[in-house]
């Protein structure tokens, strides 16, 4: 995972992913702990190990829209969006 604006998903294989979600108040310290904390939780659900990256990146970019909606993006930090990755996985269920 390239974690940047945009993120982009490789694998060994060749395959590439664009990750349409997110913002910039993603740029903030912690953000990146909670994606890999995202995408160990995915595999360790059974997710294949691209997906997993890929589907992490995509709810956690999506739980950052729903707070720049709701709070703005100024100020925003990785405790909030923990907090909010429940209402991202609600929101695409």
């Amino acid at each position: 995972v390239y974690k940047g604006a945009p993120t982009v998903i490789a694998s060994p294989d060749g395959r590439t992913y664009v990750n349409p979600t997110g913002n910039q108040g993603l740029a903030v310290a912690g953000t990146g702990d909670c994606l890999a904390g995202s995408i160990v939780a995915f595999l360790a659900q059974g997710v294949e190990a691209v997906a997993a990256a890929a589907l992490a990146t995509y709810v956690g970019g999506h739980a950052a829209d729903l707070l720049a909606e709701d709070k703005g993006m100024l100020g925003m930090n990785a405790l909030d969006l923990i907090d909010t990755l429940p209402y991202a996985l609600l929101d695409l269920a």
